[in-house]
């Protein structure tokens, strides 16, 4: 089965799909719009071009959206029926507080105003990973019979999130991607709208996703990339969102699986950090170098040699690319865009055993504490294909997570959703696609939906589905 990506929409730093082909100079990065305070060490920022800074939480994740879907639909009709797969790392939080957070991805109010207006829908939420992870959903939906399926990833800029970034001091003014130098990155927004078609004509071919958790090192990294280790690309599209030992990572798996002349980019240069848009962001951007000539200023970068020796890309076009994604926390996923169908290694190859359980972690939560002990007892027999989490609403940080109003560092990371679905993976020792799905019981037919596509594609799937919010739940263990 081939897929073809037949439409692509953006909203970004850089503007819309016809901005960004027809752009000879690229926008700079922006102030913040709001205050600083005595924590801010990266005061600019990469907000959507033509997005009113007036406009902030769920209004403005609906608006970034809805600006992606029309740059995508052109104003061509599109059936309520087609699926449709919302991808995003922290929704519409704008801050994090209890309520809303909780109501952070709701989908009724995302999709107003769209063909999918008041439609549930769950969210996939997995850090940086979250894009990707819904295209790897939306192949399986194609693989089982639907001519056309629509990922859309989204997430904007806020106080809350540039705070917890900042918290964890990854931040930085003067981002230097794969440069011993690199000590951060700009935060950016964007949402990302795709079309995948089986009647794809001369639209460029998607390879893969293939997806992977890294249990330690660069392991799953480089699982992923030798899913894909039998196309040629001509440009990587990676992160290079620092610190240098987590660009060496990458750069070893990239090295270890293609050649070294091949050269290297990523959109955190002139994007900003979108999020759970930034794996989609790279294979829009991937697609949108084949329909240009000359140079496409986009994919440019700011040297010509990274750290190990691969040449930093000055703005390659028309080029067959590899999409190379690793999250904060371990999920890790890669794709392809190409002219015409490449081969990939099949899911069959792997090895199915368990390898070395890590360590328990000390956590904040004491949900995930109940999560984290019973997953040592529910480990299935044979590892699955793919893991789901199916969670109701995310998880809050408890009162003793914060000191002087700013979450701490390993409260950051255990309220963001894809966060359980790592853990559980290290309790068992399981190396493979981990998932999670947000959204409470309305969205439970469209969670359904996707888990049976994975079903009869032949995907072995575990799903864990955790009830409730706040410090009431029930976790149901179906492995």
């Amino acid at each position: 089965m081939t897929i073809g990506i037949f439409s692509v929409g953006l909203a970004t730093a850089q503007g819309d799909v016809a901005k960004i082909l027809s752009a000879s100079k690229l926008q700079i990065p922006a102030a913040l719009p709001w205050q600083s305070n005595r924590w801010t060490s990266c005061e600019v920022c990469r907000p959507a071009l033509g997005m009113d800074s007036n406009i902030s939480g769920m209004q403005r994740w609906q608006r970034l959206a809805r600006m992606a879907l029309e740059d995508c639909l052109g104003g061509q009709w599109v059936s309520p029926e087609t699926p449709l797969i919302v991808a995003s790392s922290n929704g519409g939080a704008d801050v994090v507080e209890v309520e809303g957070w909780r109501d952070a991805f709701d989908t009724q109010s995302l999709l107003r105003d769209t063909p999918w207006a008041g439609q549930s829908l769950p969210v996939v939420s997995g850090s940086c990973a979250s894009g990707l992870q819904a295209l790897y959903l939306a192949e399986k939906l194609m693989a089982n019979g639907h001519d056309k399926v629509v990922v859309l990833a989204a997430d904007i800029l806020s106080p809350a999130s540039h705070d917890n970034f900042e918290a964890l001091r990854v931040l930085s003014a003067r981002p230097a991607p794969w440069q011993p130098v690199n000590d951060g990155f700009i935060p950016g927004e964007a949402a990302v709208a795709l079309i995948l078609s089986r009647d794809s004509g001369e639209a460029p071919q998607l390879s893969g996703p293939i997806l992977r958790h890294d249990l330690g090192g660069n392991g799953g990294l480089s699982g992923v990339l030798a899913g894909l280790s039998l196309i040629a690309p001509e440009l990587i599209i990676g992160l290079g969102s620092g610190p240098p030992e987590t660009d060496e990572l990458e750069l070893n798996a990239i090295g270890k699986h293609f050649d070294g002349a091949v050269p290297v980019t990523t959109p955190l240069l002139h994007f900003g950090h979108t999020n759970g848009a930034s794996g989609l962001l790279s294979v829009a951007l991937g697609m949108l170098a084949q329909r240009t000539s000359g140079w496409f200023p986009s994919l440019s970068m700011n040297g010509k040699v990274a750290s190990d020796g691969r040449p930093l890309s000055s703005g390659v076009a028309k080029a067959d690319t590899v999409i190379v994604c690793r999250s904060l926390s371990g999920a890790c996923a890669a794709a392809g865009v190409s002219k015409k169908s490449q081969p990939h290694a099949s899911r069959q190859t792997e090895e199915k055993a368990w390898g070395t359980t890590e360590a328990a972690i000390p956590l904040m939560s004491r949900v995930l504490r109940q999560i984290a002990e019973a997953a040592l007892q529910k480990r299935p027999a044979i590892p699955p294909d793919l893991l789901v989490v199916r969670l109701e609403s995310p998880i809050s940080p408890p009162p003793e997570a914060q000191i002087g109003g700013r979450l701490l560092p390993s409260a950051i990371l255990e309220i963001t959703p894809g966060f359980i679905p790592q853990l559980i993976a290290r309790s068992w020792g399981y190396s493979g696609a981990a998932i999670c799905l947000v959204g409470d019981g309305r969205a439970d037919a469209a969670a359904n939906r996707l888990l049976q596509a994975c079903g009869d594609a032949g995907v072995m799937v575990c799903s864990v589905k955790i009830r409730g919010s706040g410090e009431r739940r029930h976790v149901d263990w179906n492995t």
